[in-house]
């Protein structure tokens, strides 16, 4: 088994965010957030049915990290009426404050998990696809071009 955490050779070009879940007990403490009982089995489900030990972890919940000097470029997206919004806001807020090449993108009309409804909503979904489609070709084309060049020597 690989400890892929601990290996030094391991480069990152790039992290895509989607309508994240950045701090744990901010999603059932802030107005607007997703309150209730069904929160608190969405949280005993990932994390287990000792959750609140875990909540504050940065594994858990990436706001709190104390290096996210460390986080390779990020885009980070999120529909406007996602009750995560916030959250990608301040996550962003954060990656730019400790100097990560951060790009957000905020997408009108719509909600939560938006890519699952691209079907039906294709003027609004396939366009924010399509960005970050071309972000991650972007992002990735300088990890190629080292790697064919290692291949070659």
């Amino acid at each position: 088994e690989v400890d892929v955490l601990h290996r030094h050779d391991l480069r990152i070009a790039g992290a895509l965010l989607l309508f994240g879940l950045f701090d744990m007990p901010m999603s059932v403490l802030e107005p607007g957030s997703n309150q209730g009982s069904i929160e608190v089995w969405l949280h005993q489900a990932y994390l287990g049915p000792h959750w609140l030990r875990h909540h504050r972890s940065p594994l858990v919940s990436p706001l709190r990290a104390p290096n996210l000097s460390q986080f390779p470029p990020c885009y980070l997206t999120v529909g406007c009426e996602d009750s995560l919004a916030s959250q990608t806001l301040e996550m962003a807020r954060r990656l730019c404050a400790a100097d990560v090449p951060t790009t957000v993108s905020v997408v009108a009309g719509l909600d939560h998990a938006f890519h699952y409804v691209e079907h039906k909503l294709p003027t609004r979904v396939t366009p924010e696809m399509e960005r970050m489609i071309q972000w991650l070709r972007w992002i990735a084309a300088p990890v190629q071009v080292t790697a064919a060049l290692t291949n070659v020597r």
